[in-house]
Formats: structure tokens, C-alpha cells, sequence
């Protein structure tokens, strides 16, 4: 990789982090989104393929928490990807980092008229971190040793 693309390997998981920062400084419930043209417009298709996916979930769990888990998973995923420490610090960062945003967005909240701090989502949104990062390493493992297995296995000759 150049050195100017280097520079610019965590841009994804910043973009991603202003965007939950967006995300939080709005109650939701009084935002209305544009119907569009001829049809159910772009932002009623997401807020009916959202509300569907949610519906889908065990009892057990509150879409709240599913939400802060997928969220802040994918931060850690973005975090996760283009580090390049060795792999156990790796992960700690990932989660690290996204959990540590993960607090500062329920202190955020705290302070947005129509929202809340809870406990519960800094919780959720540490799980989501700890699972997906969890995922990604056990796929890259799978994926190096496939690779060394299939690299280092002689070609028969016919």
C-alpha cells in the first residue's frame, strides 16, 4: 500500500464514527423522512427493511440493543481491518476504541433533547464490538491457513 493510501486506512471507520455521532444527536421518532416520487421513496424502503430485520429477532432481545450491537460491531470491524498489530492487540483495540466511542456517544445523548444514556446500550454496543471482531478473526484464520495449506501443498505431476 502507497504511503498516501496508508494514511487514509482508518477514513471508513472515522466516516462511520461521525455518522453514529449524527445518528445520536436526533430523536428519530419526530423525523420525518421524504416519500419521493411514484413509489415508497428511499427513506420509507429503509425504515420498512429496518423495521422488518428487527422484527425477526428472539423476544429476548430489544431492537434497541440489536441496533447498538450491529453499529458498533461494524466500527470495531472497521477499526479491525486496516490495523496492522499483531493480532490480540488488534482485536483489544478494535473493541477498545469502539466501546470507548460507544461511552462518549451515551454521554452525548445524554445531552440531545428526546434521547437517553443507558447503561444497557454501552453494553450492547461492547458485545457487538466483541462478537464481530470475534468473527472476523476466526474468517482470517480460517483464510490464512487455508492459504499456507494450499500454498504449501505439492503439485502432483501427471
Amino acid at each position: 500500500m502507497s504511503a498516501a493510501l496508508s494514511r487514509w486506512r482508518f477514513a471508513p471507520a472515522a466516516a462511520w464514527a461521525g455518522g453514529i455521532y449524527f445518528a445520536s444527536s436526533f430523536d428519530w421518532r419526530r423525523v420525518i423522512l421524504p416519500k419521493g416520487e411514484g413509489g415508497l421513496g428511499l427513506g420509507r424502503l429503509l425504515v420498512g427493511a429496518v423495521t422488518w430485520a428487527l422484527r425477526q429477532l428472539p423476544a429476548a432481545i430489544t431492537p434497541d440493543k440489536a441496533v447498538h450491537a450491529v453499529v458498533f460491531g461494524l466500527l470495531a470491524l472497521w477499526i479491525w481491518l486496516p490495523s496492522r498489530a499483531a493480532p490480540a492487540a488488534r482485536g483489544a483495540w478494535a473493541v477498545g476504541l469502539a466501546t470507548g466511542w460507544g461511552a462518549l456517544d451515551e454521554v452525548h445523548q445524554a445531552f440531545v433533547p428526546g434521547r437517553s444514556s443507558d447503561g444497557w446500550d454501552l453494553l450492547a454496543d461492547g458485545l457487538g464490538a466483541v462478537i464481530l471482531v470475534a468473527i472476523a478473526s476466526v474468517v482470517r484464520g480460517w483464510y490464512l491457513a487455508s492459504r499456507r495449506r494450499s500454498l504449501s501443498s505439492p503439485v502432483a505431476v501427471l
